[in-house]
């Protein structure tokens, strides 16, 4: 079978798995032998909806017998097994190293994003737009092309907040037309759609780290009444994960303590930052996170605000605390450079958009 060419849409021999199309299974189908191969090698990929009963007869060469495997749909949404020839439907599953029950992903229908505005398609830490002027998303028919020609690696729909969003194969072409751009700069400007690309970015990350239940090992499936992943094996269930952290300005006088940090390896400073840690509070995580990377105490500390950071799942919680003793003593194994900075002569700071940005610049709404 032939792939076909994501810009043209013509058959062409010899494409990577990307560019297989979907065999399409609604209503009860059958495989016959050669196609069922193809998949178990790989080669061919099957899906369904996953909103009606579905059986697939396949038939064994060499025996003159057919075997019946019949799926059901299950409650969130995945497939279960009810029957048939356990050792075929676990080498389909497992086509191309991918843990799915059937299939290596769903089949999105028209039905399902006609009335969706926002369809927002990612690839790492950038989003997908048009090339017109402006800042414009995708239309449906990019998005229905991803599908068809299995460019996305992942897709949800959240209808209650109007969106769409998948994720693209790191290897699938960029379809025509469009341009990769960081999602950074959708928060610098303060777009619109910048709080709903940061969620469905912030829920996408989560999905490729819950796959499996941390219980029992099963395959994880969305749940249809909440956001959560569900183990249809041991009834676990899995919430998206938020990581709580701090970020903090000290202030001395007229001067700001900017550092340099080893992991960016840039020449930018920004602010001490820091994960919240069980048993604390977040004044406790940012006096102690200070001490630990500076070696200095503080006081006075105060919240300014607070910022989703979808890299992968961060809540930054912004604070400013005064200086009230000690010399600067940096963590060796964090930071390369920590120095008081006037206020006037500010090095490299981290750009328009982030949380470190708005505390340096004083650009939070109570400091206005």
């Amino acid at each position: 079978m032939a792939g076909r060419n994501f810009h043209t849409g013509e058959p062409e021999e010899g494409k990577s798995r990307y560019y297989v199309p979907f065999v399409k299974l609604y209503e009860p189908s059958i495989l016959d032998y050669t196609t069922k191969q193809r998949i178990i090698q790989g080669k061919q990929n099957i899906c369904f909806t996953g909103y009606s009963n579905l059986s697939v007869k396949q038939r064994y060469p060499g025996t003159g017998q057919n075997g019946n495997t019949e799926f059901e749909p299950a409650a969130y949404r995945g497939m279960r097994k009810t029957g048939g020839d356990t050792h075929s439907v676990k080498k389909i599953a497992y086509c191309k190293n991918l843990w799915y029950d059937i299939i290596t992903m769903p089949m999105i229908v028209t039905q399902q994003i006609e009335n969706i505005q926002t369809l927002i398609i990612f690839r790492g830490n950038m989003i997908l737009l048009t090339k017109s002027a402006g800042i414009q998303l995708p239309d449906i028919s990019v998005y229905k092309k991803c599908i068809e020609y299995q460019l996305a690696a992942d897709w949800f729909i959240e209808p209650d907040h109007g969106y769409a969003a998948l994720r693209l194969e790191e290897a699938a072409p960029e379809p025509t037309g469009c341009i990769w751009t960081p999602m950074r700069e959708l928060f610098a400007i303060q777009h619109p759609i910048a709080p709903v690309v940061c969620r469905a970015a912030g829920l996408m990350n989560w999905r490729i780290k819950s796959r499996f239940c941390g219980k029992c090992g099963s395959h994880l499936h969305n749940s249809t009444d909440e956001t959560a992943r569900v183990c249809l094996s041991c009834g676990s269930v899995f919430y998206p994960v938020i990581a709580p952290a701090m970020i903090v300005l000290v202030e001395k006088g007229d001067s700001i303590l900017l550092a340099r940090h080893k992991q960016r390896n840039t020449d930018m400073f920004t602010c001490l930052a820091g994960y919240v840690e069980h048993g604390e509070n977040l004044e406790q995580c940012v006096a102690r996170e200070v001490l630990e990377e500076a070696g200095i105490t503080i006081t006075n500390i105060r919240y300014m605000g607070s910022q989703s950071w979808p890299f992968p799942d961060q809540l930054m919680v912004a604070f400013k605390a005064d200086w009230q003793s000690g010399d600067l003593h940096p963590d060796d194994g964090e930071i390369n450079e920590l120095r008081w900075f006037k206020r006037d002569q500010l090095p490299v700071i981290p750009g328009k958009g982030s949380v470190a940005y708005n505390l340096i610049t004083g650009s939070f709404r109570q400091e206005k």
